[in-house]
């Protein structure tokens, strides 16, 4: 996908001049292409860049619907750069969201009226609404909850029937929303009820929506004290479906709550909470973190190091490591 946003934007900037139906064009490639694949492997401050040079272009050119889906790509990308962040940081990551949103969801409404097939409206209050779950989640802020709970429920009566992906992208947050305000039985029947819906349907049991009803489940099973025996098989099943889909961040992401879970499930090594605590507290990127362990698993096999106790392991050295490898890796 990334490769053909790139030679669509190639094959648009070739001929100049460009008419002003192209650079239309180029803008929603930029946000519906180039954004949203960035976004998808993480890159995230690339593709808010990119969602903003598409917001650009399509105000210059008065592509009004461009203008609001890139706007509601903005909006998206500022939570999940928020979720990346601590403090201040992410406070104004969430603001920037849900101001973006809020200018979405006004172009939008300008743009289609009441009656449409497919409700981006209802879309940008969803995404509205996971904003305001993961404002209570770093922050602390519960009447962010209520809110969230809120513009769930609007996001529900404005999607359309056409929209069975968006909806149960909805029951997903939902369930989590249910799941944060600890009416699990809730979240868990809303996520069985997504999961179920998925496995029977012809072709979906690979698809993204599954890996993150899965991972869902797993949080709501721990979240309500349940043993790693009870959280690890969906965390497997979302890890598998990630990569998958060649989606590395996330894919890692369930592999660091199976560590925290379980330690065993991934490594040979003892880590231990205080272990845990260090390696987050120096990254929060997960395989920046899993990294760091695996270079520790190799140095313990090739005798440079003894097998070490929590207390002895230089993370910062070892994630320095990880670092310097990973940016190595995307420099070629």
């Amino acid at each position: 996908m990334r490769a053909l946003a790139t030679e669509c934007l190639r094959f648009l900037r070739s001929d100049e001049p460009r008419l002003r139906f192209e650079r239309a064009v180029e803008a929603e490639v930029l946000i519906r292409g180039t954004a949203w694949c960035l976004q998808r492997d993480h890159r995230l401050h690339e593709a808010l860049d990119e969602a903003q040079k598409g917001i650009q272009l399509a105000e210059r050119y008065e592509a009004r619907r461009s203008a609001a889906l890139g706007r509601q790509s903005v909006g998206r990308i500022h939570r999940l750069l928020a979720e990346d962040a601590r403090g201040r940081d992410a406070e104004y990551h969430l603001t920037a969201s849900a101001n973006s949103l809020r200018e979405a969801i006004a172009l939008f409404s300008a743009i289609d009226g009441p009656h449409v097939r497919r409700s981006e409206v209802g879309i940008c209050l969803g995404l509205s609404a996971r904003t305001q779950l993961t404002w209570y989640r770093l922050l602390n802020e519960k009447p962010a909850l209520v809110h969230a709970d809120e513009l769930a429920r609007q996001a529900a009566e404005l999607q359309t029937p056409a929209q069975r992906k968006d909806g149960l992208h909805l029951m997903i947050l939902r369930a989590e929303i249910a799941a944060a305000n600890r009416r699990y039985a809730d979240g868990r029947k809303l996520l069985g009820d997504v999961i179920e819906s998925l496995i029977s349907e012809r072709g979906a049991r690979y698809s993204e929506i599954l890996a993150h009803a899965y991972l869902a489940r797993a949080r709501l099973t721990r979240a309500s004290r349940g043993t790693s025996n009870d959280v690890l098989p969906d965390l497997r099943k979302a890890r598998e479906i990630f990569l998958a889909q060649k989606l590395g961040h996330a894919a890692a992401s369930c592999e660091w709550t199976m560590l925290t879970s379980d330690s065993k499930s991934v490594t040979k090594l003892k880590i231990t909470r205080n272990d845990v605590l260090q390696i987050e507290a120096l990254n929060v990127d997960p395989r920046i973190r899993l990294a760091a362990i695996t270079e520790l698993e190799r140095q313990v096999d090739a005798g440079t190091v003894n097998h070490p106790t929590g207390r002895r392991t230089s993370w910062a050295t070892l994630i320095d490591q990880a670092q310097r490898s990973e940016q190595r890796d995307t420099m070629r």
